[in-house]
């Protein structure tokens, strides 16, 4: 237990860039400075609901409490030491109470941890998806989970006819599908104009790379649909863009210190690119299928080679043995009626001879 002069505590308050405050053991406020009146917000709660507080009663109770995470309210969080003072006797006088503000940290780490478990259920729903608009229309309907995402959109690029294909949209924006399919189709890629204007999803298919736009940069006339920012994310294959992923953002911002997480971009990049490996995967099994079916093909044909081959031999057995008994028989009367001289050179022996041969 520490042993302070109350005297000293001003002076303490001024050299600490903390929420800090005093409470005596009946909740009464005797210091603190302007961080501590903003964090409890002092002077409409009063001082004495603190007492309430598990890290403060343990104080109250004598026993110091460090980094204790308080959850004060919906938008803030609180991390909290709590140290009892006491005059010399056992019994704890007032309590000093040290808050640090740490909601911008505990809302990342919500943050973090939902996108992950995004990620994860996106891996899981698309692994047995052969068809890219599915792909695209499953990771959409997740993007809405994650807390900085007002809504999402996916589409399709036609490149036979230089069109955009609505595939989804989700979340809470007031634009209707209709409206945003209309906006799609009235889009002719092919033209040059619409490559280097906006809508800001153009320019991440141009440049086949994903893109955050902060439109509260920009003048009014360029916010489409009242966004605040964006982040698009093309789906290429083989270096061709087959379709898009965006997370669009309407609310203000608020207290946090940006629209979207630092690591927004590469989590809805690797989305894009789980779909197009989704495809890549169907594509391989594909493969892989029609080369079994080949394979399968061409050792039926060696069978059935083999059994010709087989059935030929032993068809041809018979007559080729009786050919030969042939051959072998009018040799031995050629030879009883030729001289022995002339048989080297008659030309019906080697016929003969060489029938003989063939048939063995």
């Amino acid at each position: 237990m520490v042993e302070i002069d109350r005297r000293d505590i001003g002076p303490l308050l001024k050299a600490l860039h903390d929420g800090v405050c005093c409470l005596s053991a009946q909740g009464e406020l005797l210091y603190s400075n302007e961080i501590a009146l903003r964090h409890w917000k002092f002077p409409q709660r009063h001082p004495a609901t603190l007492l309430l507080l598990p890290a403060v009663a343990r104080a109250l109770a004598g026993e110091p409490v460090y980094h204790s995470l308080l959850h004060w309210s919906e938008a803030h969080d609180l991390l909290l030491n709590t140290v009892p003072l006491s005059s010399g006797k056992s019994s704890v006088t007032a309590i000093v109470i040290i808050s640090q503000d740490v909601s911008e940290h505990v809302l990342q780490q919500r943050q973090a941890e939902k996108s992950l478990d995004v990620l994860v259920e996106a891996v899981m729903g698309t692994q047995d998806v052969s068809d890219i608009d599915e792909a695209l229309r499953r990771i959409a309907e997740l993007l809405p989970q994650l807390e900085s995402v007002d809504n999402s959109i996916a589409f399709r690029v036609d490149e036979q006819k230089r069109r955009l294909r609505p595939v989804a949209l989700y979340g809470a924006s007031q634009q209707s599908y209709q409206e945003w399919s209309a906006e799609l189709s009235a889009i002719e890629l092919s033209t040059e104009h619409a490559l280097q204007s906006s809508p800001a999803y153009l320019q991440a298919l141009r440049l086949k790379t994903p893109i955050l736009v902060d439109f509260t940069t920009q003048p009014a006339r360029n916010r489409p649909h009242q966004l605040r920012a964006a982040i698009y994310a093309p789906v290429l294959l083989n270096g061709q863009v087959l379709g898009l992923l965006g997370a669009e953002r309407h609310r203000p911002l608020g207290d946090a210190e940006m629209y979207f997480p630092q690591w927004s971009v590469d989590l809805l990049q690797a989305l894009a690119r789980l779909v197009s490996l989704s495809i890549e995967k169907t594509s391989l099994l594909n493969v892989s299928a029609q080369h079994q079916e080949e394979v399968e093909i061409v050792r039926k044909l060696l069978s059935q080679k083999d059994e010709f081959l087989s059935l030929a031999a032993h068809e041809l057995k018979n007559p080729l043995t009786a050919i030969r008994g042939q051959a072998q028989l009018m040799q031995r009367r050629i030879k009883k009626a030729l001289h022995p001289d002339m048989e080297s050179n008659h030309e019906l022996l080697q016929g003969l001879r060489s029938i003989e041969h063939q048939t063995q």
